[in-house]
């Protein structure tokens, strides 16, 4: 899925305070009207955001929106006062919405900080509004007989389901939209999206009487969450924790437009809690790593690849593309660490020697946990259809890949399902 930006750019729009006491980004920020869209219109369904640094998370109604900010007229002491006035910022949101919930349910703040804020705007009372940060809020009866609890933690947002007697587990589900969601093998799931990441551990729950471990998992289908729990009675907590958020990218404007982009449909992770990811890029900079396999952007769109921890710390980055369009839609690893990427190209020169196919419209390269490259081949003459490639990986290391053609040129074999010989005669 790959959202579309028109629709998601200044959904909402963050009125700053006229003057601040103090910058509380690690508590859960009440809304007392300073948050607005973009025609400066309140936002009620709004009650409380957490920011830090390029990303803001907005909560209420039942639903979180994750929102990333990117300058286009790029940072530092080299602005400006005019150009910092002037500078143009390109925003996106994701938005995780949970499905059937009860949008009124009451939400009790916890943990008030002891700083606060001072909001001056003409569409707010003559005398300004405070505004606190809290630890902790509480929607009640979220799912009957289920509570939604979410934290502000060391600047980490986290949030807890505890289900009460009664209440059903099945009720809960989580849908995103704007991102691309994946399960990776340690039972963690990402959100990918054009601008940065989410990515939640496994959940843990336990009973809440017992103290016991109750086993749980993620299932995701169609980019909606859900849990799967092991019998239990009494009342349960169910707490998956987001581990971290990150931007990728560069901060240069893609020529002949007026913003600039990374794409980044792929997603996978491995039983350390290493992330990696692939796309595209327009940008000749912030992508690949010292000493990486293609340190240098060639093309008018190279694709990329690249490894974070489980702290959400680049271990490295490459690009990989020639002088024309590139971009890798899909990734995974076998069972030795090895990691395997494909996508739509139309460049030349991108296949290693003695490859399956040395020219073609799709290429698929194998890198070593280190981003070494192994091997790179082309394949398929056929025009490509989309960006999307999903790339998947059997115990014995083979390696699949899936898309959508244009019935040019022959794709398949002699002998394959839906082979036609009166249209590619053997």
């Amino acid at each position: 899925m790959q959202p579309t930006l028109s629709k998601l750019l200044l959904i909402i729009l963050v009125s700053f305070p006229a003057f601040v006491f103090a910058r509380h980004s690690s508590l859960l920020t009440e809304n007392k009207g300073q948050v607005r869209n973009q025609f400066l219109e309140a936002r009620p369904d709004i009650q409380y955001a957490m920011h830090g640094g390029d990303v803001s998370v907005f909560i209420g109604n039942g639903q979180l929106h994750y929102q990333w900010y990117r300058s286009l007229a790029g940072n530092g002491p080299d602005l400006t006062p005019d150009q910092q006035k002037d500078e143009k910022t390109e925003i996106y949101r994701m938005d995780v919405v949970l499905l059937g919930a009860n949008t009124n349910a009451p939400v009790l703040a916890e943990g008030k900080g002891r700083d606060y804020e001072l909001y001056y705007k003409p569409y707010l009372p003559f005398d300004g509004v405070t505004v606190y940060g809290y630890q902790k809020i509480s929607y009640k009866n979220i799912y009957p007989n289920i509570d939604w609890v979410l934290y502000a933690d060391n600047g980490h947002l986290k949030y807890d389901f505890i289900v009460h007697p009664g209440g059903k587990v099945s009720d809960i589900r989580l849908q995103y939209t704007g991102g691309e969601t994946s399960l990776g093998a340690d039972g963690a799931i990402t959100a990918s999206t054009p601008f940065g990441s989410i990515t939640e551990q496994k959940p843990y729950s336990y009973n809440v009487e017992t103290k016991q471990t109750v086993v749980s998992a993620f299932v995701l289908k169609e980019n909606i969450l859900s849990f799967d729990l092991s019998p239990y009675s009494g009342t349960v907590v169910i707490d998956p924790v987001v581990n971290w958020i990150t931007y990728y990218g560069g901060n240069e404007v893609m020529s002949g437009s007026n913003f600039q982009y990374e794409w980044m449909p792929a997603v996978a992770s491995d039983a350390a809690g290493n992330a990696y990811v692939a796309g595209s890029s327009y940008a000749s900079n912030n992508i690949a790593t010292t000493g990486a396999f293609q340190t240098t952007y060639a093309g008018w769109r190279d694709g990329f690849i690249a490894k974070f921890d489980e702290q959400g710390v680049r271990q490295w980055g490459t690009y990989y593309g020639g002088n024309n369009s590139d971009c890798f839609g899909g990734i995974d690893l076998d069972p030795s660490g090895n990691i395997f990427a494909a996508g739509p190209t139309t460049s030349a020169g991108l296949a290693t020697p003695g490859a399956h196919k040395t020219s073609g419209q799709i290429i698929i390269a194998k890198f070593t946990n280190n981003g070494a490259r192994i091997w790179a081949t082309y394949h398929s003459m056929s025009y490509s259809y989309g960006l999307n490639m999903p790339v998947a990986c059997d115990p014995s290391g083979n390696v699949y890949i899936a898309h959508s053609f244009a019935n040019i040129l022959k794709l398949t074999g002699a002998g394959a399902f839906g082979w036609d010989t009166s249209m590619y005669p053997a």
